[in-house]
């Protein structure tokens, strides 16, 4: 791809107002010795996008006859995957990278941008900040009671006077 096509892909514009140019970008769309012809069945990025309308990048990557796949293979398309992203990331795994993928975000279905949204970063820092504390404790917490319980520490200031 060149700089127009993803520039193109970054902000798609409606196919009417495509150059000539622009719309021999189509996989097939170009016909083979004129560079003055777009094929007929280019007519549209795709049969749901009217004419008029702003597709999505996802519409016109495969427009331009590529595949649409995630950059991580985190995600927050719903609520199971999320709460599994977010007990990874309080675990302090692979954090930065969902930040930086979630920074990226631009919408549903549209090409990501660096630093599209900044604010975001600050969200999973604070998130980082209280669910990576509540989760340490929780695990330091259970372990010590553990020891606690099995009398591992017969003389620990945590235990009352009766367990000693």
């Amino acid at each position: 791809m060149n700089d127009d096509q993803m520039a193109m892909l970054l902000s798609p514009p409606p196919y009417n107002a495509l150059t000539l140019e622009q719309r021999r970008w189509g996989a097939g769309c170009a016909v083979p010795g004129n560079v003055t012809a777009v094929n007929a069945s280019c007519s549209v990025y795709a049969a749901d996008v009217p004419v008029g309308e702003s597709p999505t990048s996802k519409v016109v990557c495969a427009w331009f006859g590529g595949t649409w796949v995630r950059t991580v293979p985190q995600s927050f398309d719903n609520v199971a995957e999320s709460m599994g992203v977010l007990f990874q990331m309080a675990t302090t795994e692979q954090w930065v990278s969902i930040m930086y993928a979630a920074m990226d975000v631009r919408g549903i279905d549209m090409q990501s941008d660096v630093n599209a949204s900044p604010a975001i970063g600050l969200l999973f820092c604070l998130f980082m900040l209280f669910g990576a504390y509540f989760t340490v404790n929780l695990f330091v917490a259970a372990i010590v009671d553990e020891f606690e319980v099995r009398g591992a520490f017969p003389c620990s200031p945590l235990l009352s006077r009766s367990r000693r």
